[in-house]
Parts: structure tokens; sequence; C-alpha cells
């Protein structure tokens, strides 16, 4: 197969992984908590989502039209203003004490990936089978 392409390149390891992928796997689930308070608590941690593949992979180009934007932390302060001062917060990870650092730091995989292994968490979807919600 010919492409213009240089071998070895970011792109060629991209699309050789990403066009494997078929329709319908599911590549991740989203996971968040309402507020950096409550991050040591692992029953206010929520799945929220599920990035689940629709296709099989397409090339995208940079004039197509598709474009996603994280939005920054600066932008969530200014509606929350009281959550820097919340991520200055001491906090131990729940692994019996072996992490400790400030909620700001340790937020994330540092301190759900124990409480997601064992299924620790809210899981919205769950919720909204069992209630019949589609």
């Amino acid at each position: 197969q010919s492409t213009t392409k240089e071998t070895g390149s970011f792109d060629t390891f991209l699309d050789f992984c990403l066009n494997d992928i078929p329709a319908e796997t599911h590549l991740y689930d989203v996971y968040a908590c309402p507020s950096p308070q409550v991050v040591g608590d692992p029953s206010q941690l929520q799945r929220i989502g599920r990035i689940i593949s629709t296709s099989t992979f397409l090339t995208s180009s940079p004039d197509d039209g598709l474009f996603f934007k994280h939005q920054s932390k600066e932008e969530d302060y200014a509606l929350k203003p009281d959550w820097p001062e919340a991520l200055q917060e001491a906090v131990t990870a729940l692994d019996g004490g072996k992490v400790k650092g400030t909620v700001g730091s340790l937020a994330g995989w540092k301190l759900f990936q124990q409480q997601i292994a064992k299924k620790r968490y809210i899981d919205f979807e769950q919720e909204a089978v069992m209630s019949g919600a589609d």
C-alpha cells in the first residue's frame, strides 16, 4: 500500500493501531467527582460515561470540521471559585497510606484506580438500566 506518510512516523503508528479497532469497541470509561473536596471519598466517584466506537476508525483531516476542545481549569475556577483552595488540601490515597499529597496532585488515577478496580463508584449507566431509563 502506497502512503505519503513517513514509515515509522507517529501517524503511521496510529493508522496501524487504529485501523484494527472494530466498531462497537469499548475504548474508555470516563470517571469524575463532583468537586475537589470529595476526591478522597470513594462514594463520590462517578462513572459518567463510556467511549465506544460506532464504526471502524476513519482518517480525519484538519479541514473536515471535527474539533475537540477541553475546557480549561481556569474556566472551571471561574465557575467554582472555592476549587483552587480545595486543591491544596492534604489527602492520602486509599492504598493504606502509601501515596500522600494534595488533592490537586493526586486527583485522578492515583486516587481512583483502586476504587475502580473494586467497582466502588456510582455507575450512572447501571442506574439508568435499573430505573428503566434509556
